[in-house]
């Protein structure tokens, strides 16, 4: 299957861009629709030996020693010295269990990374563009870590986060990287030739649980550590367990490659810490992937403030096919609900019945249930929900919300929204759970949407923000040029839209293997 990665490289780009620019012209016209910008998503894709990296993360995740993490705990790590003596924490994965240790940094502590800051900021900006050794060791080091590491980083990630499909995630961030240094390079070129400044404050790195290796390591971290800017990694209040295990590594790959200790730092602090952080440093940017709430209290102290935030994921299909009801469970129930692109909302032509909708989309027998992640990892697998978590699973019925649990054995819940109450006004995420709301127009028309109800699902898009906006079509759209999405994209602004049709539909789980759409 055709891959549609390149053009997910853009659309993540456009909401976690590295690194911080000055130019004459407005920022979000830098590059973008340039020739050279074109000319980068042609980079060819690097060969990726999906079943090598898979067999090294079944054998690496098989021996994890659990009690490492609690022997050697997450602590501040500065130019390449670890700083404990705070205090002593649990750390808990993405279900609530304890699966190590963490040392918060003392108060002296963060005022050495402060201090630490400023002078790598000012050195950093003395120095200016980096010379090619230092971009070359960096890619060096990265080429290491993807390569010798690959199976590691996908095996601390399911401990952790209980990620049942990280190779994916290895494989698309080989491919997309190949694409981001093309546009670092066109940007130093174009830094020497005086066309842009490049603000090279240190990067404050806000890690995310899912996609740790491919957002927070390579998009965030390294893209902006190859053209010199410093960068400091921030630890969770969960699931921090891997991504400080990926700086450890990673800050050994850079040593061995000869890149200077400051470059790059972790800090293990609490919120009110990391917080004195930022109010110190107010010209860092920072790159988040989180909820809107959180991204609007940082951007009150840091206004450099690079964030991707969530809401209601929505598939719109104009047919409830097989193909299509197959998409949609799977984008429901990818990672067990717990991938930010996962889907949260549908929209059919045809209103269902509670009894129509689970056995059409969610039949018990077309539903993975699974033991842990190293399962899913032995069979390929990416969507199954897990047995212990979903014990765990809050009944519906009967809770005014208007959702219902599937009737059979499946953690699911849904909500079969009335034609004439329009779009809900709220959808929690209820992130780790399956839920799923269901909408259809008031007027019947299997076959389409009348412009009127679009303009309205615009309306509620628009409010709403969600990450991805999947949208199929009847197959005879393609010669129309694909009128409904067109019609949905120009008129809410979604980042990322993904186009299909009824027989080869696009879901909202992005980072999976997708059919390639011409238009």
């Amino acid at each position: 299957m055709m891959l549609r990665r390149a053009f997910r490289t853009h659309q993540h780009l456009l909401r976690t861009h590295a690194p911080l620019l000055r130019t004459h012209a407005p920022r979000r016209t830098y590059q973008f629709g340039s020739m050279e910008y074109a000319a980068a998503f042609a980079t060819p894709s690097p060969p990726v030996d999906v079943s090598a990296i898979r067999a090294e993360a079944i054998k690496a995740l098989s021996a994890l020693d659990a009690q490492l993490w609690h022997d050697d705990p997450v602590q501040t790590v500065v130019k390449g010295v670890k700083v404990g003596g705070g205090e002593e924490i649990s750390t808990e994965d993405a279900f609530g269990k304890v699966n190590g240790k963490q040392l918060l940094a003392e108060d002296g502590a963060i005022f050495d990374v402060i201090e630490h800051m400023h002078e790598a900021g000012k050195q950093a900006a003395l120095l200016g563009a980096p010379s090619a050794e230092l971009t070359r060791a960096v890619r060096a080091a990265e080429a290491a870590m993807l390569s010798q590491h690959a199976g590691t980083l996908v095996a601390n990630q399911a401990a952790d986060f209980g990620k049942q499909d990280g190779v994916t995630e290895i494989e698309e961030s080989l491919e997309a990287n190949a694409v981001e240094r093309e546009f670092n390079d066109a940007l130093l070129r174009d830094e020497v030739a005086g066309l842009v400044v490049v603000d090279r404050s240190p990067a404050l790195v806000g890690c995310v649980s899912n996609f740790s290796n491919f957002l927070d390591l390579c998009r965030k971290t390294l893209r902006n550590l190859e053209v010199g800017v410093p960068v400091v990694v921030l630890s969770r209040s969960n699931t921090t367990q891997h991504m400080y295990r990926w700086f450890l590594l990673l800050d050994e790959l850079l040593e061995q490659h000869g890149v200077e200790p400051g470059m790059l730092s972790y800090v293990s602090a609490s919120i009110e810490q990391q917080r004195r952080i930022m109010h110190a440093c107010p010209s860092s940017p920072l790159y988040l992937t989180g909820s809107r709430p959180v991204a609007q209290a940082i951007k009150d102290i840091l206004p450099n403030t690079f964030s991707s935030t969530g809401g209601p994921n929505t598939f719109v299909a104009a047919e409830l096919t097989p193909q299509v009801a197959t998409a949609i469970r799977d984008s429901a129930t990818i990672e067990n609900s717990g991938q930010c692109t996962a889907l949260r909302h549908v929209v059919l032509p045809q209103t269902l019945g509670a009894a129509d909708f689970e056995a059409r989309v969610l039949g018990e027998a077309d539903v993975a249930l699974v033991g842990s992640s190293l399962d899913s990892l032995k069979v390929g697998g990416y969507a199954g929900l897990f047995r212990e978590w979903g014990e765990s699973h809050p009944a519906a019925d009967g809770d005014g919300g208007g959702y219902v649990s599937h009737s059979g054995a499946l953690p699911a819940n849904y909500r079969i929204n009335a034609s004439s109450e329009g779009f809900p006004a709220e959808m929690e995420e209820n992130w780790r759970r399956v839920f799923v709301d269901v909408s259809s127009p008031v007027e019947v028309s299997c076959g389409g949407f009348s412009a009127a109800y679009l303009d309205t699902l615009c309306e509620w898009l628009t409010a709403m923000q969600p990450i991805t906006l999947a949208v199929n079509a009847l197959p005879d759209e393609r010669v129309q040029g694909y009128p409904t999405a067109r019609a949905l994209w120009e008129n809410s602004s979604q980042v990322v839209v993904s186009v299909g049709t009824t027989e080869a539909p696009a879901g909202s789980c992005q980072a999976r293997p997708q059919v390639r759409m011409d238009f």
